[in-house]
C-alpha cells in the first residue's frame, strides 16, 4: 500500500512556497559554509550542495562535506589523531564526538575551548578542554584551501592525474613489493647453482637441510609479498574506480546541452572507455613496470657468475622492446578505428533499444537488422586485424624466450668444456635468464593495453574537457527568482550553432504575474523559448532575462526551481509515483507531494492504484498513459511553487475530460497565488487560462496583444 495517505482536504489548507525549503538543522552543511566564510570564500548552502548524490535525508555526510567544500576551492582531510595533538595553530578544526555530533573547536582560551556547534546555527559555547577531550571520539577534520581546478578543460588530463596522484600510497607500497618479489626470486637459482656445485660434490647434506630451509622461508616471504601486492592494486583500483566514476557522472549530467554529442552511442561508448583506462591504471602495469626494471638486474647477476652468457638474454630483451614499439604506429590506428566502430555499434544499438515500439509498428525490424549488422562486421574487422598484430607480437615474444634458453644452454656448454663455468652455473643461468626476459611476455601485452589506454583516455579527456553548467570555484551570489518577470531582449539562438535561427531577433516582454499563450506551426520557435528560460541553452545573440537579470547569473539549480516547466517530451524514471513527482528532492514531505499531485489532477488516478503512491511507473512511465505522464510533469513543476510556470503542449496526450479537469486545477494553481504563466499550445481550450496571446513565425513575434485582439485579427479573413 502507499507510504503517502490519500487525503482530500482542500488546496487552501496547505501553506504555499513549504516545498522550497531544503532540510533545515544539516550540521555538516553548516560546518562547511563556517569553513568558508572562515577562509573568505563567498558560498551558500544552494551552491555547495546542488547535484550531489545527497541520500534521502537531504542532508550531507563526510564524505560529501569533501565534495562540497572542494567546489569553493577548500581541501579536508580526515585524521585519526590523539586529542593532545591537536595544535591551537591548526585550529578552527572539525571535531568528531563520541555522541556522533559534530563541534568545531575554534580557539583554545587556556583551560578552556571556544566550540561552534553546527546543527544548532552554531551556537557558541564554551567548555573545559578536560572536557572535550572525553567526548573526542579520534577522529579531526582539517581543512585548508586548496587548489582550484575548473572543470572546463583549463588543466587538461587533471580530472585524471590529480585522482590517480590520491593512490601514490597504494603504488608506492606495491613498487616496494613488487622489487621485494624480484629480489627473492634470486634465492632459487643460487641454491640450486649452490647444491650442484658445493653440496653434491662435498656429500654436505646438512648444509643442503640448511640451504633448503632458508629458501623455503625466502618463498613464504614471497608469497606473502605476492599476496601484498595484488591487495595493494586492487585497494587502489576500487578507489580510483569510485572517485573517477563519481566525477565523471558528475560531468555527465554537468555537461551543457549545447556541447552534448549527437550521438548517444558514442557518449555512452566514451563513458565505457573508462573501463580500460581503468583497467591498465589499476591492473598488474605497475607490477609489469617494475620487473622490467629488474631485468637489468637480473641480466648483471648473470653477467656476475656466468660472464659472457649475460649477452643472450640481454639481445633478447632489446629486440622484443624494439620490435613492440615498431608495432605500435599500425596498432594504434588499427584501436583507433576500432574505437570508432564501436561507437557506432553502440549507437545503433542505443537507437534500437529507445525505438523498439516504433521499429515494430513500421516493421523496420529489417532494416535496422540490416544497420546493425554492417556495424558489427565493420568492428569485428578492426578488431580481427588488432587481435592478429597483438597475438603476432605474443608470440614472437614466446619464441624468443625459448630461443633465449636454448642459446644459453648451448653456449654455456661450451663455456663448461673450457672450464669457464661449472654445471651449476650453467643450471642458475638457465634459471635467471628464464627470470630475466619473462617480464617480456608481460611486456607484448602491455604494449597492447598501452594502445588502447591511450585510444580511450584521449576520447575520455575529450569529454571531461567540455564545458559544464557549474564549475568548481564557481560561487556567484545567490539569486532566486521571485517576482516571475521574463523578457527576451533581440534574442538570435540556432542548435548547434548552424542556421536555420530557431529564433531570430526575437523579443518579448512578460510582466510578474500575466499569463501568456505562444501559438505557431511546428518549428516557429516555441519549445526553444522554454530551453532559454531554463539556461539549457544560451543565446547566440541577446539577452534573456528573468526579474531583471540575466539568466546565466542565476545558479541552475535555482533558476530551474523558480520556472517550473513541463516540456513536450515527459521523462520519468523508473519507481514510484512519488518518487518521480519528488525527483531531484527526494527529502520533499509527503504533504508537499500530495499537495502538487492534487493540483496537477494526477490524484485521480493515483487513488484508484491499490498501491497508491508508491505504484511503480515503469521504465520512461511507460505503465501509465500519455495524460497520466503529463499529469505527473505537472505535479513536478508545481511541488517548488515556483513564481513562473511554462507548460509546452501540457495536454497534448490527454483527452478531452482529463483535459477539462487539467484547466480546472489549473485555474486553482493561479488562483493561489500571483505567477506568470505562458503557455505553448496548439490548443483552443488552453485559451482560457490566459489574457495574452504571442503568435511566433520562424522565430520572430508576427502577432502580440490581448486574447480577444489577436483572436479576432485570425479570425479576419
Amino acid at each position: 500500500m502507499s507510504a503517502i495517505p490519500s487525503s482530500e482536504e482542500p488546496l487552501a489548507a496547505e501553506p504555499s512556497n513549504f516545498a522550497e525549503a531544503r532540510p533545515s538543522g544539516d550540521p555538516w552543511l553548516e560546518a562547511a559554509l563556517f569553513f568558508c566564510r572562515h577562509h573568505g570564500v563567498a558560498a551558500n548552502a544552494e551552491m555547495l550542495s546542488a547535484g550531489l548524490p545527497l541520500p534521502d535525508t537531504g542532508r550531507l555526510n563526510a564524505t560529501l562535506f569533501a565534495r562540497a567544500i572542494a567546489r569553493a576551492g577548500l581541501s579536508a582531510s580526515l585524521l585519526t589523531r590523539a586529542f593532545e595533538k591537536i595544535t591551537e595553530l591548526a585550529l578552527p578544526a572539525l571535531l568528531l564526538l563520541k555522541d556522533g555530533t559534530l563541534a568545531i573547536w575554534r580557539e583554545r582560551q587556556g583551560a578552556s575551548a571556544v566550540l561552534l556547534l553546527p546543527g544548532e546555527a552554531l551556537r557558541e559555547i564554551t567548555m573545559p578542554v578536560d572536557d572535550l577531550a572525553a567526548r573526542y571520539h579520534g577522529r579531526v577534520i582539517y581543512v585548508k584551501a586548496g587548489t582550484m581546478r575548473p572543470s572546463n578543460g583549463a588543466k587538461p588530463q587533471a580530472w585524471f592525474w590529480d585522482v590517480v596522484a590520491l593512490m601514490r600510497g597504494e603504488y608506492w607500497m606495491t613498487i616496494i613489493a613488487a622489487a621485494s618479489v624480484n629480489v627473492l626470486a634470486l634465492a632459487v637459482p643460487l641454491f640450486t647453482m649452490n647444491v650442484y656445485d658445493r653440496v653434491l660434490p662435498n656429500g654436505a647434506f646438512t648444509t643442503l637441510w640448511v640451504l633448503g630451509a632458508g629458501v623455503a622461508l625466502v618463498l613464504a616471504f614471497d608469497l606473502i609479498l605476492r599476496t601484498l601486492r595484488g591487495l595493494f592494486i586492487d585497494v587502489a583500483g576500487r578507489r580510483v574506480d569510485l572517485l573517477l566514476s563519481s566525477e565523471m557522472f558528475a560531468h555527465l549530467v554537468d555537461m551543457r546541452m549545447s556541447d552534448r554529442p549527437a550521438n548517444a552511442g558514442e557518449l555512452a561508448n566514451r563513458l565505457k572507455d573508462f573501463e580500460v583506462v581503468r583497467e591498465f591504471f589499476t591492473s598488474s602495469t605497475i607490477a609489469t613496470l617494475t620487473d622490467l626494471a629488474f631485468m637489468v638486474i637480473f641480466v648483471g647477476v648473470i653477467a656476475m657468475i656466468g660472464g659472457w652468457l649475460a649477452i643472450i638474454p640481454f639481445c633478447a630483451i632489446l629486440f622484443v622492446v624494439l620490435f613492440g614499439l615498431a608495432l605500435q604506429p599500425t596498432l594504434r590506428r588499427n584501436l583507433e578505428d576500432a574505437d570508432m566502430q564501436a561507437a557506432k555499434k553502440h549507437g545503433h544499438l542505443i537507437e534500437a533499444i529507445g525505438g523498439l515500439e516504433a521499429i515494430k509498428t513500421l516493421n523496420a525490424q529489417g532494416q535496422l537488422q540490416r544497420a546493425w549488422d554492417r556495424a558489427v562486421s565493420a568492428a569485428a574487422n578492426t578488431y580481427r586485424e588488432t587481435r592478429t598484430i597483438s597475438l603476432f607480437a605474443m608470440n614472437a615474444t614466446t619464441f624468443v624466450q625459448q630461443l633465449t634458453a636454448i642459446a644459453v644452454v648451448v653456449w654455456g656448454a661450451y663455456l663448461f668444456a673450457d672450464r669457464q663455468i661449472s654445471m651449476g652455473t650453467i643450471i642458475a643461468c638457465v634459471m635467471l635468464s628464464s627470470r630475466a626476459v619473462a617480464p617480456l611476455a608481460n611486456v607484448a601485452q602491455m604494449l597492447v593495453r598501452l594502445q588502447q589506454a591511450i585510444v580511450a583516455f584521449k576520447g575520455l579527456d575529450a569529454f571531461m574537457s567540455q564545458r559544464t553548467e557549474t564549475r568548481a570555484g564557481d560561487l556567484p551570489v545567490l539569486r532566486r527568482v521571485t517576482q516571475g518577470r521574463v523578457e527576451f531582449r533581440s534574442v538570435r539562438f540556432s542548435y548547434q550553432g548552424l542556421p536555420p535561427f530557431a529564433l531570430d531577433g526575437f523579443s518579448l516582454k512578460i510582466e510578474p504575474g500575466e499569463r501568456v499563450a505562444i501559438l505557431g506551426r511546428v518549428g516557429s520557435g516555441k519549445t526553444t523559448l522554454g530551453r532559454l528560460l531554463l539556461g539549457l541553452y544560451e543565446p547566440d545573440e541577446g539577452l534573456v532575462l528573468i526579474d531583471g537579470v540575466d539568466v546565466r547569473q542565476y545558479h541552475p539549480s535555482e533558476l530551474r526551481k523558480g520556472v517550473g516547466v513541463i516540456m513536450q517530451d515527459v521523462t520519468l524514471f523508473s519507481g514510484s509515483i512519488r518518487q518521480n513527482i519528488a525527483f531531484g528532492t527526494p527529502w520533499i514531505g509527503d504533504a508537499a507531494v500530495m499537495r502538487a499531485a492534487r493540483l496537477s489532477g494526477a490524484d485521480e488516478f493515483i487513488s484508484e492504484n491499490p498501491a497508491g503512491f508508491e505504484a511503480p511507473v515503469g521504465e520512461r512511465g511507460q505503465r501509465l498513459s500519455g495524460g497520466q505522464r503529463q499529469a505527473l510533469a505537472l505535479a513536478r513543476a508545481v511541488l517548488h511553487d515556483p513564481p513562473i510556470l511554462f507548460l509546452d503542449e501540457p495536454t497534448s496526450a490527454m483527452d478531452p475530460r482529463f483535459e477539462r479537469e487539467f484547466i480546472k486545477r489549473m485555474a486553482e494553481v493561479l488562483a493561489e497565488r500571483p505567477r506568470t504563466l505562458i503557455i505553448s499550445t496548439h490548443r483552443r481550450s488552453l485559451l482560457d487560462l490566459v489574457d495574452r496571446v504571442v503568435i511566433l513565425d520562424k522565430g520572430v513575434v508576427i502577432a502580440d496583444g490581448t486574447k480577444e485582439q489577436v483572436l479576432s485579427r485570425l479570425q479576419t479573413p
